[in-house]
């Protein structure tokens, strides 16, 4: 069933009521460490709105490619409409959470944000994690939810698989990868556990 961010950061034990948001792009206030949640949604009870495909954007796609030249799906060269199908193939079309991230770091919350924002698509660092949610069209149009705990490491692992465990069973069959769903934008569940996405060598080598 569909999963809001409320209700994920009260099934951890974390008030709902100390969550604070920003537009995607905006500087975040808190140099606390904690947990991000990039949503479609302001609203942090809400579970609207939606977007029945991925909303992926080919001009980016192009940009991607062209910057990346090695990138691959299922092991071969990487074209506008095989990337887009692939991305399409791990959206949830009925959950408005799109990235679940956290930071330990003596940059807080507000850092790592900053990084995330500040990371073209196809390079390695700051923030290369989630970089897929960089193909999106609505990407100005997203919220980033956050709030300051202890252990975000862990409380993040906890909250993705409560996510995972909500997700519904008609979603997953829809997937590319059904053992596995991860909000769009979140490639691993932890380390050694990842989504099975077949997209390669998506990133510059140094």
């Amino acid at each position: 069933m569909p999963t809001s961010i409320n209700q994920l950061v009260n099934s951890v034990g974390l008030d709902p009521s100390r969550l604070r948001n920003s537009k995607w792009g905006h500087e975040i206030e808190s140099t606390s460490i904690g947990i991000y949640i990039v949503s479609t949604s302001k609203d942090p009870g809400s579970i609207s709105p939606l977007f029945k495909k991925a909303p992926i954007d080919e001009n980016i796609l192009k940009f991607w490619i062209n910057k990346v030249r090695t990138i691959q799906v299922d092991g071969v060269p990487a074209t506008v409409q095989n990337l887009k199908k692939r991305l399409e193939s791990f959206w949830l079309p009925d959950e408005n959470i799109i990235y679940i991230g956290q930071t330990d770091s003596k940059r807080g919350i507000k850092g790592r944000v900053n990084e995330y924002y500040n990371t073209e698509l196809g390079e390695r660092k700051p923030h290369a994690g989630g970089h897929w949610i960089k193909t999106l069209k609505i990407l100005n149009q997203l919220f980033v939810h956050y709030i300051p705990c202890h252990n975000p490491e862990e409380i993040e692992k906890e909250i993705l698989r409560i996510f995972v465990s909500q997700v519904s069973e008609e979603n997953k069959a829809n997937l590319y990868d059904s053992s596995l769903p991860l909000p769009f934008a979140n490639l691993e569940l932890e380390r050694g556990t990842r989504k099975n996405h077949s997209i390669s060598k998506s990133k510059l080598i140094y």
